[in-house]
């Protein structure tokens, strides 16, 4: 059995350094930049072993809002910050147990209305003893304890001090043992080369380059508490101190916490194959040894199962900080990013990203195994399923996109596009949230380049046929009550519960990023405090807001917005205070409680994918029933429809009533939503989603191996044998590109036409064959072309109408006969959309030059084989179909031969084949069928379908007739008309 290797761009945990270890070598000191090794605690023993499930989660990825609280470890890594240390302590506890449970510290209502990150501990309490990996300014104000009121303090002093006091080991400041985190490039600033300001050059720094190369520099070498080099001190390569550096491999705080939780998940069922992640550690690399990546390679992949990749930290930077969040994240949210800023790294940030992508690859087909699968994760990484697949033409990939995917109106406006999408469908299937971003992808795809899209929603592309799936994630009920039955969380429900007694709480979680919708959600909340004034004194917005990278971009306005409301609405004597903005992340376990008592939560995201934050408070909320406000452009609502509360976040006022509507909603009507919310999400838990799309990449890439081995070129000995034994058959020949070249209709005519007569002439005399013809022709045209044959039926407008083989031995019948002979399969159908259908045809056909519509009994088709722009015929043929499909009428527009054809949907080539199986008595025991159609598909699956009737089912055969690419159920392909023609008429000749 194979592996599966998992490439996502961040590892599930990453390296932390004792930075006393460090050499202070020339390379050390590139290593050890200023003060870095000064803020970073860990809350566990040196000596505790690692717990891979310890993944951070609430939103620790800042691109999907996808964190899941399905830790099963308590202990809270914090993401490292190179301009913090933590923040002072003003009160402590000895009377807990718990070191998350005192209680002696002020609690959320007794905060300004605004907590920041860099000035306050992570903790709902004030105290940092109650938190660990707790991080504040070094020198801001700290809340102080029982008064409410900042008070400036010594953090480094009194952090010191606590610990001592309280016996807690903690492993940063001057500790022998010390261990941190390097500065994470998450948060690492751009390229110097990019970023170097014209403003501090001097008169000397004529070169650009230069310059950035001596701020690098100073950077790099730059003096400090415990970084920096003495002075005289000479920079050398200390290659044994570089061999006894020490560092641990914890849990990383970046990385989408959802996907690694349902891996691991799936791993405890047993059900799930030997796998390892791909991806970086997230710390930057390049002054490291290769001697020292090597042995935390080997760790990595010996300890914990896992493969680390190392491009550059100039092209990570280029490729997360600048494509990846400047021009990808925002464009694939609907924000088409359209300011200096982005604009400035698009050029160089683009090759950053496909270096990135590159070294992913290399790294997977240096680790690659025959029989191994590949699961390629999220956008950071589109371009990798092609790189390995031109390397590896048979290989078995599968790609997930955990974000939404645009509609093409958007993604067009990718300069990328083009490479973009065609680095997706190197994969044997993709996988997307929602049926409506596979929907999005498979339009994108049809609109901007030129490859098929059939009916079942597959893509054909180098003889490929590429899967596309809608597989929503979800939670891990299992982790989850673990976590709510923990003594932590029950602890701070008794805490909250009793802190906001007799308030409603209405619970958010968002970035600082103005597609989460914070601006929108807020006006909305002041509107519902004006419009319902029963509800100032009582009612409590709590938003929670980590840090992003969009933060001093958003701030500004959004504390303006809570200023303005809480200036309003707040009372000083009851110390209320309406919207209380969390700038910062909170513990697991404070997390899962306040879901449990408040009131309600809402997520008004602009756009957004699945929002695992609304599938966690419904299952938190299986005893209480609370409501749930959700955004119509999250796609957790496309899942829970009308069960949640949907709101447009664009509709200020309907959201404020919405407010309103889930604090005053019935506790029966609560409830009866609540229960049915939580059996949608738990249908595919985050276990059955991991081992669903691990099994469908398996099936995709077997299904593809067994039609390429089956796949054979077509010649008289694959059914001569068969052909001659049987007594009775049934042949379905395709005319246009089958039988006869394909032009305009007189080039058909008179091209090759008379083989083709003498051929079925040759097929018809023979009493046991029953013969077919199928066209997009109208009935008229194929009576003209065929009157000279005997004994041939024929199927006009691609199943519109059927006529049985005339049975009199004259030559030609009479026009009374044929008539009688033409069945219509079109009775009752509603063929008003016919007018609908040729306007628009019309319309594309006026900016083809040369192309013409024509309008049938039951079908219209837009030619366009002889217009004067090919390229642009290709364009509007594409987009002539999607017109007419998203319009609301009973009919479906294909490209057939360079020519859109439009019947009605209750009208296919099955029906009619089906028909005249069951009219000529249904006991064939030999079926053939040759086209060039991929909408042939569903005839050559019907026909294989006999393979498995009966003890002794009839012998059948399907030929695809053509030279494109297209991945068809067909039995033997043919490379074109004349070599198809050659060796069928060796069967009978």
């Amino acid at each position: 059995m194979g592996r599966i290797l998992i490439a996502n761009l961040f590892l599930p945990s990453t390296v932390g350094f004792s930075f006393d270890t460090v050499p202070r070598d020339a390379i050390g000191s590139r290593f050890l930049q200023r003060e870095e090794s000064k803020d970073w605690i860990e809350d566990a023993p040196l000596d505790a072993p690692l717990d891979e499930n310890a993944i951070l989660s609430e939103d620790d990825e800042d691109e999907d809002d996808q964190g899941d609280l399905n830790s099963n470890d308590n202990r809270h890594y914090p993401p490292y910050r190179s301009d913090s240390t933590p923040s002072a302590s003003t009160s402590s506890s000895d009377n807990d147990d718990d070191d998350d449970d005192n209680q002696s510290a002020t609690v959320l209502s007794d905060l300004p209305e605004e907590v920041e990150s860099s000035s306050r501990p992570s903790s709902l309490h004030a105290s940092t003893a109650s938190m660990p990996g707790i991080r504040s300014q070094a020198g801001t104000p700290s809340v102080h304890s029982g008064t409410g009121s900042p008070k400036l303090d010594d953090p480094l002093s009194n952090l010191q001090k606590l610990l001592k006091k309280r016996g807690r080991r903690h492993l940063a400041f001057n500790d022998d043992e010390g261990l941190s985190l390097p500065p994470s490039r998450h948060q690492s600033p751009p390229p110097s080369n990019v970023l170097a300001s014209y403003k501090r050059r001097t008169s000397n720094d004529r070169d650009m380059q230069s310059f950035a190369r001596r701020a690098s520099r100073s950077l790099s070498f730059s003096t400090g508490h415990g970084g920096g080099l003495h002075p005289g001190r000479r920079m050398t390569f200390d290659a044994e101190a570089w061999k006894k550096i020490s560092y641990r491999i914890l849990p990383n705080s970046y990385g989408n916490a959802s996907f690694y939780n349902a891996v691991h998940a799936a791993d405890r069922t047993g059900k799930f194959d030997e796998h390892f992640f791909i991806g970086t550690s997230g710390v930057p690399t390049d002054s490291l040894p290769d001697m020292v990546k090597q042995k935390i390679s080997d760790d990595y992949l010996t300890s914990h199962k896992s493969i680390v990749v190392y491009p550059s930290d100039t092209d990570f930077v280029g490729h997360y900080n600048h494509y990846c969040k400047n021009i990808l994240w925002p464009t694939f949210h609907y924000q088409i990013p359209d300011n200096p800023k982005s604009k400035a790294y698009e050029d160089h940030s683009w090759a950053n990203y496909v270096k990135v992508n590159q070294k992913f690859a290399d790294s997977i087909l240096a680790n690659y195994r025959e029989g191994d699968m590949v699961w390629i994760n999220d956008y950071h990484l589109l371009l990798v399923p092609q790189m390995v697949r031109e390397k590896i033409p048979a290989a078995n990939i599968g790609f997930f996109l955990h974000i939404p995917f645009p509609s093409s109106e958007v993604s067009r406006c990718l300069a990328t596009r083009q490479e973009i999408l065609r680095g997706m469908l190197g994969a044997n299937i993709l996988g997307f949230q929602i049926p409506e971003f596979a929907y999005h992808f498979l339009q994108t795809c049809s609109r901007l380049i030129n490859i098929d899209i059939r009916k079942d929603g597959t893509v054909s592309l180098d003889g490929r046929k590429i899967e596309i799936v809608a597989l929503p994630i979800s939670i891990d009920p299992a982790a989850l009550d673990k976590q709510l039955q923990s003594n932590q969380v029950q602890h701070w429900i008794r805490v909250l519960r009793d802190r906001f007694k007799g308030k409603h709480i209405i619970l958010s979680h968002d970035k600082l990023d103005p597609i989460c919708g914070l601006r929108s959600k807020l006006l909305s909340f002041e509107i519902f405090l004006h419009r319902y004034p029963q509800y100032r004194e009582n009612t409590i917005l709590l938003q929670i807001a980590p840090e992003s990278l969009q933060d001093n971009l958003h701030l500004p306005l959004i504390s303006d917005i809570v200023t303005r409301i809480n200036s309003s609405y707040s009372n000083i004597a009851s110390r209320h205070v309406p919207v209380i903005l969390l700038r910062q992340k909170i513990s697991i376990h404070q997390f899962l409680a306040l879901m449990t008592i408040s009131d309600a939560l809402i997520d008004n995201s602009l756009r957004e994918g699945i929002s695992l934050t609304s599938h966690q408070f419904i299952y938190a909320q299986r005893e209480r029933h609370r409501p749930l406000i959700l955004s119509e452009f999250v796609g957790s609502s496309s899942i829970l429809g009308h069960n949640a509360i949907v709101v447009n976040p664009w509709d200020y006022s309907n959201t404020a009533d919405a407010f309103y509507k889930a604090l005053s909603m019935s506790p029966s009507e609560c409830e009866e939503r609540s229960k049915v919310m939580c059996n949608l999400i738990l249908r595919h838990d985050a276990t059955s989603w991991a081992i669903t799309f691990g099994t469908l990449i398996k099936e995709s890439w077997k299904e593809q191996q067994a039609n390429d081995k089956s796949k054979l070129t077509f010649n008289a000995d694959l059914i001569l044998k068969p052909y001659h034994n049987a007594k009775k058959r049934l042949l379905f020949l395709y005319f246009e590109g089958t039988i006869t070249s394909w032009g305009s209709q007189n080039q058909s005519v008179t091209s090759g036409l008379q083989r083709t007569v003498n051929l079925l002439t040759d097929l018809t005399a023979d009493p046991k064959n029953t013969v077919y013809i199928i066209s997009a022709l109208g009935r008229q045209e194929l009576d003209q072309l065929f009157q000279r044959v005997p004994r041939l039926g024929l199927v006009a407008e691609n199943g519109c109408f059927t006529r049985a083989p005339p049975t009199a031995d004259a030559l030609p019948p009479s026009e009374q006969q044929i008539a009688a002979l033409w069945k219509s399969e079109i009775k009752d159908v509603d063929l008003s959309w016919i007018k609908t259908v040729t306007e628009i045809f019309s319309y594309y056909a006026e900016r083809a030059a040369g192309s013409y519509v024509e309008e049938k009994d039951a079908s219209v088709a837009l030619h366009l084989r002889e217009a004067e722009d090919p390229e642009f015929a290709s364009w509007a043929a594409k987009e002539c179909c999607e017109s007419v499909n998203n319009f609301d009428i009973p009919c479906r527009a294909t490209i057939q031969n360079d020519t859109v054809i439009c019947r009605s949907s209750k009208v296919s080539k099955r029906l009619a084949v089906e028909d005249i199986y069951k009219s000529n008595g249904a006991d064939f025991d030999f079926i053939f069928s040759a086209s060039n159609e991929t909408d042939d598909d569903s005839v050559f699956r019907w026909i294989a379908g006999f393979k498995h009737m009966g003890p002794k089912p009839p012998f059948t055969h399907t030929v695809y007739v053509g030279d494109h690419d297209y991945g068809t159920y067909a039995d033997s392909e043919s490379s074109g008309v004349f070599g198809f023609l050659q060796a069928f008429e060796k069967v009978f000749s």
